[in-house]
């Protein structure tokens, strides 16, 4: 689904489309993702990035479905001259790191939901032009 399907900041929405559909896996690559924008749109970055994720996880929880949700490496300060494991402590400096891990915290206070948190980090161009169909293909030849 987009988000012309389904507003996931709309909580009576998300409890519909669990109610009269059935999934095995539910992939959330929702997000306010305006790095700048969110310095200014706060409670709306925190809407869509942490309580719309909470409404999301809860209707998984409900339905038994899995949640893979799509987060970020801004959560982290980018302090350590190493890569980030699982295990590092979060500490975002801008308002979208703090929204998309309060997001991520939501989703680990539910007990008994399956789910898998994915912390993306940017994917650099490396000289390539991407178009839709090339993306995958150029990105794989050059690895």
């Amino acid at each position: 689904m987009d988000k012309n399907t389904l507003d996931i900041t709309n909580t009576q929405a998300v409890k519909d489309v669990f109610a009269n559909q059935s999934f095995a896996v539910c992939i959330n690559a929702a997000a306010y993702t305006d790095v700048d924008g969110t310095e200014t749109n706060k409670a709306l970055a925190f809407a869509i990035n942490a309580k719309a994720i909470e409404t999301l996880a809860k209707a998984c929880k409900q339905h038994g479905c899995w949640l893979v949700h799509i987060s970020t490496d801004y959560v982290f300060d980018g302090t350590l001259d190493r890569p980030y494991t699982p295990s590092d402590a979060p500490n975002p400096l801008n308002v979208y790191g703090a929204s998309k891990l309060a997001g991520e915290q939501a989703i680990a206070r539910l007990v008994g939901l399956i789910r898998l948190c994915v912390r993306l980090g940017c994917i650099r161009n490396m000289g390539i032009t991407f178009t839709p169909s090339s993306k995958p293909n150029s990105m794989l030849e050059k690895h």
